[in-house]
């Protein structure tokens, strides 16, 4: 089965890369729609750097992942991506178990 992408950002003209002083924020990232469910995602760091997904746990957000950004955006690029139905996130269609 292959899943249906597509992305949109969340406000056009703010930049989705970089770190900015206050980390993640849920203003400048974008959704990447992944078989109905809309995915909220945020990209800051080194451009050139090697990719790390940052996913929070439980209850959380990618927010709480703010007092280690500034140790880590100089060396990685930093994909934050919210859990389903935490912080920017967007509830879609969830599959059963079995997929149906």
């Amino acid at each position: 089965m292959d899943a249906v992408v597509s992305v949109r950002s969340v406000r056009e003209g703010r930049p989705t890369g970089g770190y900015e002083r206050n980390g993640f924020n849920h203003n400048c990232g974008q959704y990447v729609s992944v078989d109905g469910a809309d995915l909220y995602v945020e990209i800051k760091g080194n451009e050139t750097g090697h990719p790390l997904v940052l996913l929070p746990g439980g209850l959380g957000t990618i927010e709480d992942f703010n007092p280690i950004l500034s140790n880590l955006a100089l060396d990685y690029r930093l994909i934050g991506i919210d859990s389903r139905d935490r912080g920017s996130q967007l509830s879609g269609p969830k599959s059963s178990p079995t997929g149906g």
